[in-house]
C-alpha cells in the first residue's frame, strides 16, 4: 500500500510533531498514526548527537557498527510499514489514535464519553486555615477539579472546615462529652454521607497536613464504627481523594497521611487518587500568587485531571455495583458469629 505524504518535511522534529498534531483531525487513522511514527523517529535522530557528532560517528567511536543512523531509519520504515498496512493488534493502536482525536475534538465542543455522571454527589472539605472570605490557594486547585466534575453533571458542595463550628475529639458527637456545640453530627448525616465522591484538601505546614485537615480525619474517625444498612461500615462504597498545596516540599507526605487515613476508615481509594502544587523551597509565591506557575503547571494540572477522572470512574462503577459486596466484610455479622470462612478451632 503507498502511504501518500500528510506533513510537509520539516528540520525542526518539534515542529513537525506539532504540525501533525494541528492536521490530525484532517487525516485518517492510518496516516494519523504512521506522521506520529515519523515525528518521533525524526526527534528520536536528532538526540542521538553528541556535540554536533553524527549518529554514525558517535556510533563507531562508541565500538558500534557505525550503520546506527541506517538501523534507525529501517526501525522507522518498518513502523509505517506496520501501521500502513494494520493487522489485529495495530488496529486496536489505530483505534487508541481515533479515541485520542476524538478527544481532542471533545475538547472543541464534540462528542464526550457516553457514561453518565449526573446522579453523582462530590464533597470537597478546604481544610485551609483561612477563614473566608480570606483567598485560599488550597480553593485555587479546588477549582479545577471542581470544573471538571460540574461538566459532568456532579452535583459539587465546597465548604471550608475552619469556617464550621467542628469540635475537637473522636467521638460522632461531641455535645455529649463536654462541648458547648459541635457542628459535625449535621455536616456527617447531610453532607459527607450523601457523597459518593469525598476530596480532602489542604496545606502544607511545617512539612505536613495542617490542624484543620488533622481535625477533620480525626471526625471521619469518630463515625467509622457506624454501619450501613448492609452491616458494613458507613463509609463502604464511597471514593476519596486528596489535594495539596504549599511552597515548600511535602506533597506525598501529605497525601500519603490522608489516603492511608480514608482507606483505613473504608473509602475507596482510585489509582492516582492525589494531586498538588509546590513551589521551591523556602519563602516564596503560593499557588495563586502572581508568578508562582502554579495554575500553568502542567504537571499539577494533568495529575489533577487524572485524579478528578479516576474518582468518577471508581464512583460510577461502585454506585452501579450497589456498593461493595456484602460479604465477608459485615462488622454486624463477625459480631454475631459469623466468621466468612476464617478457621474457628471450636467446630474442628
Amino acid at each position: 500500500m503507498q502511504r501518500r505524504s500528510v506533513v510537509e518535511a520539516s528540520n525542526d522534529p518539534a515542529a513537525r510533531a506539532a504540525a501533525v498534531e494541528a492536521q490530525a483531525l484532517s487525516m485518517s487513522e492510518d496516516e494519523y498514526v504512521a506522521a506520529r511514527w515519523q515525528a518521533e523517529i525524526e526527534a528520536e535522530t536528532t538526540a542521538w548527537t553528541v556535540e554536533g557528532e553524527s549518529l554514525d560517528r558517535y556510533d563507531r567511536r562508541r565500538g558500534g557498527t557505525g550503520f546506527a543512523a541506517k538501523d534507525l531509519a529501517f526501525i522507522a520504515g518498518e513502523r509505517v510499514k506496520e501501521f500502513s498496512e494494520p493487522g489485529d493488534s495495530d488496529k486496536s493502536r489505530c483505534n487508541a489514535s481515533a479515541r485520542s482525536r476524538d478527544c481532542r475534538a471533545s475538547a472543541e465542543g464534540g462528542t464526550m464519553p457516553e457514561t453518565r455522571y449526573d446522579d453523582l454527589r462530590a464533597l470537597f472539605l478546604n481544610c485551609t486555615l483561612k477563614r473566608s472570605p480570606e483567598l485560599t490557594h488550597t480553593g485555587g486547585l479546588i477549582d479545577l477539579s471542581r470544573a471538571i466534575l460540574e461538566k459532568q453533571g456532579v452535583q459539587v458542595e465546597v465548604l471550608r472546615a475552619v469556617d464550621l463550628d467542628i469540635a475537637t475529639g473522636v467521638w460522632p458527637d461531641m455535645t455529649e462529652h463536654g462541648w458547648a456545640s459541635d457542628a459535625w453530627p449535621r455536616l456527617y448525616r447531610e453532607h459527607v454521607l450523601p457523597a459518593d465522591i469525598l476530596v480532602i484538601a489542604g496545606p502544607i505546614w511545617l512539612g505536613d497536613n495542617s490542624s484543620i485537615t488533622k481535625k477533620v480525619i480525626e471526625r471521619l474517625y469518630a463515625c467509622s464504627h457506624l454501619l450501613n444498612d448492609a452491616g458494613q461500615y458507613a463509609y463502604y462504597g464511597r471514593v476519596g481523594g486528596c489535594l495539596i498545596t504549599g511552597n515548600e516540599d511535602g506533597v506525598k507526605h501529605c497525601a500519603q497521611n490522608i489516603l492511608y487515613s480514608l482507606q483505613h476508615l473504608g473509602y475507596t481509594i482510585p489509582p492516582q487518587a492525589d494531586a498538588g502544587w509546590i513551589g521551591e523551597a523556602g519563602p516564596g509565591p503560593s499557588y495563586l500568587d502572581p508568578g508562582s506557575g502554579g495554575p500553568q503547571n502542567d504537571f499539577t494540572n494533568r495529575n489533577t485531571t487524572f485524579m478528578t477522572w479516576n474518582l468518577l470512574h471508581l464512583a460510577r462503577m461502585l454506585k452501579d455495583a450497589g456498593g461493595i459486596p456484602a460479604y465477608g466484610n459485615q462488622r454486624s455479622e463477625w459480631d454475631a458469629g459469623c466468621r466468612f470462612d476464617f478457621p474457628n478451632p471450636e467446630y474442628r
